[in-house]
């Protein structure tokens, strides 16, 4: 089976955590000896932290700075309403292809052997983003029962592909993403300091852009509820939640990092007393276990998929509820015992996600595919 040639072809961003999960199954395949190429679209012009032997195709407008939510909605509208994003990936020879995501659907016409990632179904019941993509994406979704086998990150996601889409469960894998244990792991850094927050300062932190599923707004009222001593960091782009940060005169609590790679995030893991992460929606929330494997204390969200990944290793709480999350953190950073049964939970419910693990999974899913082939 391991001298399949395998084409993992990915058009999600940089520092989403869909990027971060096809990246981890395209070295993992690498890692257990397949002969693996990994193909990518791109909406921009830098190359983000994409494997070195990476083949890139640049979108439409790959030039323009995507700072600004409404050039990046151009970007995003022109590069996908065309189909440039999946028709650059047509006439490749490898004996499996593993799709990124629901905008590469279409390739599924032109191979035999493809496996589709279905990360979630955000846009099936949800009206965050623009009225455009919700519009595309929902059309996407109908071309989810034409490849040989799905394979999705939660099962709660897969749960959702079969009550929403009546699709066949036997045709679909849960594939849980895995953490780079060499990177996110616990230790000492000296972050702190180059951030200029004070040693008697509490840190905690936000990963995940400000759309409005991932629930920043929240965040940041709870940092309003919190003590003037306790610091947000927030990592990913922020387009809708500038203002009520200046609104609430937060400026100066709040340090804005964008994207960050992931030795840096490793290293604002390791810094942070507490991820805080009240997501209304995940296919997986791939920051949980990243901050569960960094020794980090972790509050998240009852929705979706979040449950099932920080199992009971994490503080779950409603998302909208600020008075239980401020609690919840002034136990944490209160109580150096419970701050500490956390993180030893946290470690060992990291461990479930693990390369091997994931790959134990993909190799039989691979297997199957290639046997109906």
């Amino acid at each position: 089976m391991k001298s399949l040639s395998i084409d993992v072809i990915n058009d999600q961003h940089f520092f989403s955590g869909t990027y971060t999960h096809i990246v981890k199954i395209y070295e993992n395949l690498r890692n257990h000896d397949y002969n693996s190429n990994f193909f990518h679209f791109s909406l921009q012009n830098d190359e983000g932290n994409l494997p070195q032997e990476a083949v890139i195709k640049k979108g439409i407008f790959s030039f323009l700075n995507s700072k600004y939510r409404f050039i990046y909605n151009v970007k995003l509208g022109t590069n996908f309403l065309t189909g440039i994003n999946w028709k650059s990936f047509r006439e490749l020879k490898g004996d499996v292809q593993i799709l990124s995501g629901p905008t590469l659907l279409p390739l599924v016409k032109y191979y035999n052997n493809v496996i589709v990632i279905g990360h979630d179904l955000y846009f099936l019941d949800n009206k965050g983003r623009s009225a455009v993509e919700r519009t595309y994406m929902k059309r996407i979704y109908k071309l989810f029962d034409t490849p040989k086998y799905l394979m999705v990150d939660s099962e709660f996601t897969k749960m959702e592909f079969v009550r929403s889409l009546k699709l066949d469960g036997n045709k679909i894998g849960v594939v849980y993403p895995a953490f780079d244990s060499g990177i996110f792991r616990p230790g000492k850094t000296e972050i702190r300091n180059f951030l200029g927050v004070g040693s008697d300062d509490k840190i905690l932190l936000s990963v995940g852009g400000d759309n409005p599923n991932k629930n920043i707004e929240t965040v940041i009222r709870l940092l309003a509820a919190l003590p003037e001593h306790y610091k947000l960091l927030r990592v990913g782009r922020n387009f809708r939640t500038l203002k009520m940060i200046d609104d609430l005169h937060l400026n100066r609590r709040v340090i804005l990092l964008g994207n960050v790679d992931a030795y840096f995030l490793s290293e604002l893991y390791r810094a942070s007393d507490v991820l805080i992460f009240p997501s209304l929606f995940e296919g997986f929330g791939i920051p949980v276990v990243e901050a569960m494997a960094s020794g980090t204390p972790v509050i998240t969200s009852n929705r979706t998929s979040l449950p099932e990944v920080v199992g009971n290793a994490g503080i779950v709480s409603d998302p909208f509820d600020i008075e239980f999350m401020r609690d919840s953190i002034l136990k944490i950073t209160g109580d150096d015992a419970f701050k500490g049964e956390l993180v030893r939970k946290g470690l060992k419910r990291a461990k479930f996600f693990s390369s091997e693990k994931q790959f134990e999974v993909l190799n039989d899913i691979i297997r199957k595919v290639c046997e109906e082939g």
